[in-house]
């Protein structure tokens, strides 16, 4: 709003209502307002008189902070900076020091107004020349990679939102006919926060932290040459105001001259390519480059001002200006650098290329919506050869820049198209693309769509909250222990005897240990073949076996067999086990009605854990599943996989056998063994109408708003049932596990937390009883036709008197 009053045109100053809101709010904005945003308001003290004002003596709060204020005078007045006074600002406030999301050495609302207002401004090209050159030397002289050909692609760094995005697959194809390709930017840019070439090769596994010095030795690779490199580890100057540009939306001038580096430099041709929206930057990025020396420089207007043309013409109205695939630029007629030449060894040209003129038939860019792994996909279909779309603008896009840059081999157009056809068609791309065999993008499918809400988003969202500082109360998994739940005592009394069995030797043990603990680590022992540290049989040591089979008889009235019992790591690994063994494709149904009870007919796994019911041992890994009704040759299948792993964990083995057989009454541990079990709770909730309707304007499962609701206002991370499959009517089913003893420290612990109290949190209030009617009015008409006849009362204090005279009598 100050370069507007200052500088712009009469029509676009403050309108009369602006004008009037500030006389009205000034006075009291003044009183609220930091000094740096008050003079940035009003430098000059137009608004405030220069009397009353801080702005005429403003010089700033930090000696880092001079340079800066003169210059924003000078850009708030409308002016413009010489080259050195450019340099001179951004080489002393940057790198930015952050610390607590602030920076410490300059004032973020000071630089925030350096770099719109110079956009605003309209930059001049000494300007734009500062901004691009103003951190060349900030890694020292940049590497010269020994290659004939080298082109710098300048991709936008903020990405693609919309359609996808071809470069990173064009330097691909490029350089398999030795035309080398450096790509630099970085993972994200704000405003448009789009996918970039960083997030697509991180997500392919790729290294994207390489130095200039590494990205170097791949440009000369044969078998590779093209590389990325990121701004983060080329600039960290400019990198550092990433944090800064999100906050002020706008594109400073360093979104034009990033786009406009040479991180490694070549002994042979350099060109560089950048792509631009706004009409009017064409000529200055063009400018750029040729101030960088490079022999080629072009600029195109791509889709979404990115460097991919298309292959369906739009008209210049409905793309703001100059038609997309407008392309402008210069080639050097001789092998001396455009810094070196004069004009008339120096060729500039502008086209507008329409694809149908070579042969390709129009069709839509296919859409990505910042899908990351949509736009891979896309890409590495088309260097595999398949046809379409993605194909057609890749080899576009390849072969007109060999054409307009005139490298060899691309004089003629329809030659350079079909030199990248062929270089997609051969699949020497495939080694260079495809992605290796843990990439994401090689691993299973089924993989890639597994769910698991235990670990999902909440959680993660609870683990940044906890490194922001914030306490944390995981609930969303049964893990009693990691909230206080004392370890039971007997349990381990035994393991540990079998862990150390020369404690049994020692006369003392008795003294340490109960009687009842000490004979059952004899008793357990006693069926090892060579104590904990031995593999047992792959199905468990058949004594526990045995004892698991007696205690599901005692508790289902109904004969187990230990041979169709299998101890596990935990009841997950036995579930695994049991689905991998079943599941042969996405129609296998697993659960079914049972119907009557148990019978000859229906097959049954059942699992059991130590983990869950009234235990609560989670890192003990204890499990177990039954068969029944299997036919044998099933179990010996089964039991062949599960060999495969060679034996469960066998110290979890003697914590199945001790859930299974606990102390009984009379023994001398039973006592403190029923005190010490915890207790599992499954709350349910319902949630109001309006906290449903919050959720899907937030496009959220409404159980899982509500949990991220409560994760934020109170640290409690729970898990929604949805994450389960659970039926409508039971939205939300957190695991809540805390020991009864420490339920008033974990209240004193959470001090700070609160219950929600937003109105979409809130349980609606009962409805109020509804009025009760009103009486009719009565009419003031009267109907009755008839002769009125009125009652004549009897004269009133005769009637009195003789009440009292009865009385008396």
């Amino acid at each position: 709003m100050t370069i507007r009053a200052n500088a712009f045109p009469e029509a676009t100053r403050w309108s009369e209502g602006e004008k009037q809101a500030m006389n009205n709010f000034w006075p009291l904005l003044v009183r609220a307002l930091p000094p740096d945003v008050i003079f940035i308001a009003d430098p000059e003290g137009s608004i405030m008189g220069a009397g009353s004002s801080i702005g005429p003596q403003y010089v700033g709060n930090r000696t880092s902070e001079m340079r800066l204020v003169g210059a924003l005078r000078e850009i708030l007045a409308g002016g413009h900076l010489g080259y050195e006074e450019v340099q001179g600002v951004l080489r002393e406030v940057l790198p930015l020091k952050v610390k607590d999301n602030e920076c410490s050495g300059v004032s973020e609302s000071l630089l925030s107004a350096f770099l719109i207002g110079q956009r605003m401004n309209l930059e001049t090209d000494r300007e734009l020349k500062a901004y691009c050159l103003a951190f060349d030397d900030e890694l020292g002289p940049p590497p010269v990679a020994d290659v004939r050909s080298l082109t710098h692609y300048g991709e936008p760094y903020d990405g693609n939102t919309r359609f996808f995005r071809s470069t990173l697959f064009v330097a691909a194809v490029r350089s398999c006919y030795g035309e080398s390709s450096l790509l630099h930017g970085a993972e994200w840019m704000p405003p448009k926060g789009g996918v970039t070439e960083e997030q697509m090769l991180k997500f392919m596994g790729a290294n994207v932290s390489l130095t200039p010095l590494q990205a170097k030795g791949l440009l000369e690779d044969d078998e590779v040459g093209f590389a990325y490199i990121s701004q983060r580890e080329a600039c960290p100057s400019l990198y550092s105001l990433i944090g800064l540009r999100e906050h002020i939306k706008k594109r400073p001038p360093l979104a034009t001259t990033e786009k406009v580096q040479q991180f490694v430099r070549a002994r042979g041709r350099e060109a560089i390519v950048a792509g631009f929206y706004h009409e009017g930057y064409e000529e200055s990025l063009l400018m750029l480059m040729k101030r960088r020396g490079v022999h080629s420089g072009l600029v195109v207007k791509g889709e979404e001002g990115a460097l991919s043309m298309t292959t369906r013409l739009r008209s210049a109205n409905a793309s703001k200006g100059l038609p997309v695939n407008y392309c402008s630029g210069f080639r050097s007629l001789s092998m001396a650098s455009a810094f070196e030449v004069d004009g008339v060894s120096r060729e500039s040209f502008n086209i507008e290329v329409n694809a149908k003129d070579y042969g390709f038939e129009p069709t839509d860019t296919p859409r990505t919506d910042r899908s990351v792994s949509k736009n891979i996909q896309l890409g590495l279909a088309a260097l595999r050869g398949e046809k379409g779309p993605a194909y057609d603008r890749i080899v576009l896009n390849a072969g007109m820049v060999d054409h307009l840059l005139r490298c060899d081999g691309a004089e003629d157009i329809s030659s350079a198209l079909d030199r990248a056809r062929e270089a997609i068609d051969s699949g020497r791309l495939l080694y260079i693309m495809a992605p290796k065999a843990l990439d994401y993008e090689s691993l299973n499918e089924n993989v890639k769509k597994v769910q698991y809400a235990v670990r999902g988003e909440l959680y993660l969202r609870a683990s940044e909250l906890q490194k922001e500082g914030k306490k944390i109360i995981f609930t969303n998994v049964g893990n009693p222990h990691a909230l206080g739940q004392k370890p039971l005592t007997f349990p381990r009394q035994v393991v540990a005897l079998c862990q150390a069995p020369f404690l049994l030797d020692d006369p003392n043990v008795g003294l340490l240990f109960p009687a009842d603990a000490i004979a059952r680590a004899k008793h357990y022992l006693s069926m090892t073949s060579g104590g904990l540290g031995a593999y047992s049989d792959s199905r468990g040591i058949p004594g526990i076996r045995k004892e698991v089979a007696e205690f599901i008889g005692r508790r289902d009235e109904y004969p187990s067999d230990p041979e169709l019992i299998f101890l596990t790591d935990g009841a997950s690994k036995g579930v695994m086990q049991i689905l991998n063994t079943i599941i042969r494709g996405e129609g296998d149904g697993v659960l079914m009605d049972m119907g009557p009870p148990i019978s000859k007919e229906i097959q049954l796994v059942s699992f059991h854990t130590v983990s869950k019911g009234y235990w609560g041992e989670c890192g003990q890994r204890g499990g177990l599943f039954e068969m029944t009704n299997i036919p044998p040759q099933t179990v010996d299948e089964i039991y062949k996989v599960a060999s495969i792993s060679l034996s469960p964990n066998v110290p979890a083995q003697i914590f199945m056998a001790l859930m299974v057989n606990p102390p009984k009454p009379g023994d001398i541990s039973y006592e403190q063994y029923m005190r010490e079990r915890c207790m599992y709770s499954f709350p349910q909730i319902r949630l109001p109408p309006k906290a449903i309707d919050a959720a899907k304007k937030a496009g959220k499962v409404p159980d899982v708003f509500y949990c991220l609701k409560l994760l934020e206002a109170t640290g409690i991370s729970t898990v929604p049932g949805s994450g389960f499959g659970q039926k409508e009517g039971a939205p939300l089913k957190p695991i809540f596990t805390n020991p009864v003893e420490k339920e008033s420290e974990s209240s004193d612990e959470c001090s700070t937390a609160t219950t929600p109290t937003s109105d979409d949190a809130r349980i609606p209030t009962r409805l109020a009883c509804p009025l009760a009617p009103k009486k009719r009015k009565a009419t003031l008409k009267c109907n009755y036709s008839g002769v009125r006849e009125f009652f004549t009362p009897p004269d009133l204090e005769t009637v009195f008197i003789r009440h009292v005279e009865r009385a008396t009598n």
